[in-house]
């Protein structure tokens, strides 16, 4: 999406939402109002820790592309909590790079260049990233679900790879779980594609589950689901290899990481 499309887009999303909150009469007039909410909310440093907000749609020279790696975890909520967290088990010394976006993006957000609550991450420990809900989700719709939230913590790396490094994340706002159940792998391809996704543990070739789908939709995600219960404390990779329909064009993508089932 260009950056003037993606502009217009924003707009029209923030002037339906404040509509919507504010009511009509407090929108009369109110032209530099908006455009200041938009400079407020757009992708910029947010003191120091990260940096957060609207930015147009990533472009991806990738035939498919990692998009989230959580816990398969879902904690209830009425309404948009005032913060959310993330925490992940860092097995060894790391460079480690968060990247928080929309699954399908529909309000452009986007929050990544995290840093440590103190001077580094905790080396096999779990980690936590904490953050408001008000200085841009909450302006951008009250009512959204956080779980349309996906979460990438790439180690050693920031940058995607056919071939990536994760700490699986877990994405909630009050209470964790104690323990890691299974994990949920979110990807798009950029066209029509069947892939085949398997988990394997380290050291075994022979794979410990395998999903096949005939069709995934190009520009959408998809999410492949893994039961980890009863797998043993120990690396993994999870590998999806196809093609695209249309040009025959070979796909892979594996995600290497380290699966712990107690959390605390």
């Amino acid at each position: 999406m260009s950056q003037l499309s993606w502009a217009v887009a924003l707009r029209y999303s923030l002037y339906f939402s404040c509509l919507i909150v504010c009511g009509f009469h407090q929108l009369v007039g109110s032209e530099a109002h908006l455009n200041q909410i938009i400079k407020e909310l757009e992708y910029q440093d947010r003191g120091g820790r990260y940096a957060e907000g609207v930015k147009p749609r990533p472009v991806s020279g990738d035939d498919i592309d990692l998009i989230s790696v959580l816990v398969d975890y879902k904690e209830a909520s009425n309404q948009l909590p005032d913060q959310m967290k993330i925490s992940f088990y860092l097995p060894q010394s790391s460079d480690v790079n968060i990247v928080v976006r929309e699954l399908d993006f529909r309000l452009y957000y986007w929050l990544d260049r995290v840093m440590p609550p103190k001077a580094t991450w905790r080396v096999g420990e779990q980690n936590e990233f904490v953050w408001s809900t008000s200085t841009v989700l909450r302006r951008l719709d009250e009512t959204m679900d956080v779980y349309s939230l996906g979460v990438v913590v790439r180690l050693g790396r920031a940058a995607p790879a056919a071939v990536e490094d994760v700490a699986p994340a877990i994405l909630y706002h009050t209470k964790q779980p104690t323990a890691v159940g299974g994990y949920l792998f979110t990807m798009k391809t950029n066209d029509d594609a069947r892939l085949s996704c398997s988990i394997y543990r380290e050291g075994n070739p022979e794979p410990l589950a395998t999903q096949t789908f005939r069709r995934i939709l190009g520009g959408r995600p998809f999410t492949v689901p893994w039961n980890a219960v009863g797998a043993q404390e120990s690396r993994y990779r999870f590998v999806c290899t196809g093609f695209l329909l249309d040009t025959n064009q070979p796909l892979e993508q594996s995600v290497r990481f380290y699966h712990r089932q107690r959390v605390k």
